[in-house]
């Protein structure tokens, strides 16, 4: 099987990869917070969902007694969506920096302890690519990525019984919507595996052109050639935007 970092089966299978998950045991509880602040976020939106509902289909004929009822509720509904929200940020954000800064020092220990003639014979943009470019790639999936994994399916299942409640025809819009994202997922593979190549091309790229350039800052000045670096950076930036957006 191939261990291409183009693939997931491949990345999962990279020493490094299994490296860095096994950070996340190291805050298990946080995630199971964050899992758990995100879910009843949803919840708490679904029922919000359904008490204006309520609102809107009982019009006039709802007594004073329901009226108020059903507005306190939205209002519940409205403190805990943000109560959710603010808690999975932060701890999100707990999350996110503890893993980052161990990520660096896992990394810069292994780069470290490459041998003198890798670093003599590969240029440091490749490093620094690595350092401030593929990391972020790592630690966006471990951070974010992974929680999405487990609570949008969750949270999707929960929106799509909701609808069929309210209107099965919706619901049925709901639990179709999947299944074409997921198939054009399937057909659109190869085109995201050579747009993320490319993008982790062009990622290096920059890196090479702001390091040759600071490094070489003092020819770039004796000869006079800030436009023409600027030229040449500007030409691979935009096409990093290019890439980037038509993702």
């Amino acid at each position: 099987m191939s261990t291409s970092t183009r693939s997931v089966t491949g990345l999962i299978r990279r020493q490094g990869f299994r490296q860095f998950l096994e950070l996340c045991k190291r805050y298990k509880y946080l995630y199971l917070a964050v899992l758990v602040l995100q879910l009843g976020g949803t919840g708490a939106a679904l029922l919000l969902a359904e008490l204006s509902r309520r609102i809107f289909d009982g019009g006039t004929e709802l007594t004073h007694a329901e009226l108020v009822r059903l507005i306190i509720g939205i209002a519940v509904m409205v403190m805990l969506g943000l109560f959710f929200s603010l808690g999975a940020r932060i701890c999100n954000q707990v999350v996110n920096t503890n893993i980052v800064f161990r990520m660096r020092q896992i990394i810069l220990q292994q780069l470290t302890n490459l041998s003198l003639k890798y670093h003599e014979r590969t240029h440091s943009a490749h490093t620094q690519n690595i350092l401030f470019n593929e990391l972020e790639v790592f630690k966006h999936f471990i951070v974010f990525d992974m929680l999405r994994l487990i609570s949008l399916p969750v949270s999707f299942i929960a929106v799509g019984i909701y609808l069929f409640t309210v209107n099965p025809l919706l619901g049925a819009i709901a639990v179709l919507v999947g299944p074409f994202q997921l198939l054009s997922n399937l057909v659109m593979r190869g085109r995201f595996k050579d747009l993320i190549a490319e993008q982790q091309a062009n990622g290096g790229e920059v890196f090479f052109h702001m390091d040759e350039t600071l490094s070489g800052i003092r020819e770039v000045k004796m000869n006079q050639l800030e436009q023409s670096v600027f030229a040449r950076f500007e030409k691979v930036c935009k096409e990093g935007i290019r890439l980037w957006v038509s993702a």
